[in-house]
């Protein structure tokens, strides 16, 4: 008789069997799960069998218990670091844009200066002068003229001044049109001046408190500006070595990371430099034509010829036509001319001209799928989606090719 612990037990060993225990195939002894002594003997493959069922009534091996409490505990300290970062993601996001914009000229700036500190001061202090602060004191601007023009439109409405426009009615198939519709509805139950007027005080009234807003977080905007510029810096001096120490922990061969990155870079620059730098350059040229014919708020109007530049098919002319023919219907031809020209040749050739030259066959994608990609991004994450929508559009993109060669080389 032979002892395991406390339990005997009654069958001796036999040549060609092994007696068994639950944890381990050797022992001499076999008690079930509910401590009864089994006597007698099983050979190997009725041992493992029983094993593979009898061990799911134990507790974990102590290794993989020390895994599963590593990776418990792991994933308790991410998740706080997340929260603790998230108050700052779009902070982190600006920075993070303003980083891919910039490195071309921090690349350069680089080879003439070898110190990484230095380089990146100097790519901080250019971006600060050349983009920031420029493009702080325009959306000021255009907040300010969006409320004052909303007033005057009001005013220009309540005193029915838009009556001295030419008189559509004057037009025969308009007129015609006219008389067919008044058999069916009544137009005189149409206040113009009270719907329009209502539109517009709420337009104002929004202006304003836009810029009520933007006054009381005047200092909540420049902490958050000096910490983008503070982790814009640091990405500057340090980007390199931040991705080469995550690389290990993407699921992906460095080959395909670098793929993965370098897309969403480059799509950020061609929104940047393909759609942005374009419709800043029209709205410009829009707001400088505005002024020279000493029409109302050309900062204004430039700033909305720059947001119609991200609509495929639109653009800037939406807003220089209907001037053009507000113009002439006021009977002021020299200027509908003027700007009719310069819309139509000088605006539209900066188009036909530094698209191309800025984009060239970097990014193929369709207009329609930029056009999502930028405005789906501003609605939802605000201003930093006209960037950070067309890379996340990029690197879904890119993930699904790779995604598409690997179902690919597993049916072969």
């Amino acid at each position: 008789m032979l002892r395991y612990g406390r339990q005997a037990c009654l069958c001796p060993p036999q040549a060609g069997s092994l007696c068994y225990r639950s944890l381990c195939y050797r022992s001499l002894c076999h008690q079930t799960a509910k401590g009864n002594i089994v006597p007698y003997c099983l050979n190997h493959s009725e041992i493992k069998e029983e094993s593979a069922l009898s061990k799911k009534d134990y507790f974990l091996e102590p290794e993989k218990f020390s895994n599963v409490f590593f990776l418990l505990v792991l994933g308790i300290f991410l998740t706080t670091c997340v929260l603790m970062v998230w108050p700052f993601i779009k902070i982190l996001g600006w920075a993070v844009a303003l980083t891919i914009i910039a490195y071309p000229l921090h690349n350069f700036i680089t080879r003439v200066i070898k110190n990484p500190t230095l380089s990146a001061f100097l790519s901080s202090f250019i971006m600060i002068v050349v983009i920031l602060i420029p493009a702080t004191l325009l959306i000021t601007g255009v907040i300010n003229e969006a409320g004052n023009l909303a007033k005057v439109i009001q005013v220009y409405i309540q005193e029915e001044k838009y009556k001295q426009l030419y008189n559509p009615l004057n037009i025969k198939f308009i007129k015609v049109l006219y008389d067919y519709v008044s058999q069916y509805y009544d137009f005189s139950k149409i206040d113009l001046n009270t719907t329009l007027s209502g539109y517009l005080g709420e337009v104002s009234s929004f202006a304003g408190k836009q810029g009520t807003r933007l006054v009381k977080n005047v200092l909540l905007f420049f902490v958050q500006a000096g910490l983008t510029l503070v982790i814009f810096f640091f990405l500057l001096k340090d980007g390199k070595k931040i991705i080469f120490s995550l690389q290990p922990f993407i699921p992906l061969s460095d080959e395909k990371t670098k793929l993965v990155l370098s897309r969403a870079a480059e799509t950020v620059r061609v929104t940047v430099y393909g759609w942005l730098v374009v419709g800043i350059v029209q709205g410009t040229l829009l707001g400088i034509i505005f002024a020279i014919l000493g029409l109302p708020s050309p900062l204004f109007w430039g700033g909305i010829t720059v947001l119609l530049c991200f609509i495929p098919l639109v653009g800037a002319p939406v807003v220089w036509f209907p001037a053009s023919v507000v113009l002439a219907l006021k009977g002021m031809w020299l200027k509908a001319i003027v700007l009719f020209l310069w819309g139509a040749i000088i605006i539209n050739l900066t188009d036909n001209f530094l698209r191309p030259l800025l984009v060239g066959a970097k990014l193929k994608l369709h207009p329609m799928v930029v056009f999502f990609a930028i405005f789906g991004g501003l609605f939802l994450m605000g201003p930093l989606g006209l960037l950070i929508g067309p890379a996340i559009l990029a690197i879904t993109l890119v993930l699904l090719d790779i995604l598409k060669i690997k179902l690919n080389e597993d049916e072969v």
